[in-house]
Formats: C-alpha cells, sequence, structure tokens
C-alpha cells in the first residue's frame, strides 16, 4: 500500500504550517510537536485510505514559561497580522484574531482563562447586533 501522492510529514520544529490565506509559521514547543505528529499520523492514515481527513493542522495547544514570578500562558499562534483584544486585565488575558477568527490566546497569570478560552480557538467570533 502506498500514499496516492507524494507527500511530507512532519512534526516538531522542523514542520512548517500555513494559516488559511496567511503566512507560513512554526512551532517548537514539545505539547504542540506531539499533537503535529498525531495530525502527521492521522493524515498519512487518510492518505493510505485508512482514516477521515483531519483537515489542515491548526494549533491548540497550551504553552507556559515563569518569568520573573510570573506565569505566561497561551495558546495557539499569534500570526502576522493578527489584531489583539484583551479579554480581561485582571488577569492579564489577550486574544488574537485574523479577521474574526481567534487564533491565539496570550496571558500573564492566567492559566485557567486560556484554558477556558481554548476550545472557541479557530472559530470564528460571534457576530455582534
Amino acid at each position: 500500500m502506498h500514499a496516492p501522492r507524494q507527500r511530507i510529514y512532519a512534526a516538531g520544529g522542523v514542520a512548517v504550517h500555513h494559516y488559511p490565506g496567511h503566512s507560513s509559521y512554526r512551532i517548537d514547543h514539545w505539547d504542540d510537536s506531539v499533537a503535529q505528529g498525531a495530525h502527521a499520523a492521522k493524515t498519512l492514515l487518510h492518505d493510505l485510505g485508512l482514516d477521515d481527513d483531519p483537515g489542515i493542522y491548526l494549533p491548540s495547544s497550551p504553552f507556559s514559561a515563569r518569568v520573573h514570578g510570573h506565569t505566561l500562558v497561551g495558546a495557539g499562534y499569534a500570526a502576522l497580522g493578527s489584531s489583539t483584544q484583551i479579554v480581561s486585565a485582571d488577569p492579564l488575558l489577550t486574544a488574537h484574531y485574523l479577521g474574526d477568527t481567534l487564533v491565539a490566546l496570550i496571558g500573564i497569570d492566567a492559566t485557567g482563562l486560556v484554558r477556558d478560552w481554548i476550545p472557541r480557538l479557530h472559530r470564528r467570533a460571534p457576530t455582534r447586533p
């Protein structure tokens, strides 16, 4: 059995992703590398006719770093050209949009808020009346 077309399956720091209609990007943190590997495997299985198409890879794994006694936390990828909105000032959480689609979250000491907002990633924001 072989894939119907030549493709390269990659994950981690060597993988380059393309957000629809926007620039290419790489993500190097560990949890996202694991998610990329699972997505690459599902894509290969689809190409072999053994699974459903997982679609394009869209990052949503959380990441964090301790900096000067605070936790910088985020999820997704704040692409070039994204707009930023402050979701919360205490704790600080910013949401990054490409058009009306939420693509990233970044906050300080906002781990709970980021986890609450992750299900909204890569979905269009509801229209306002």
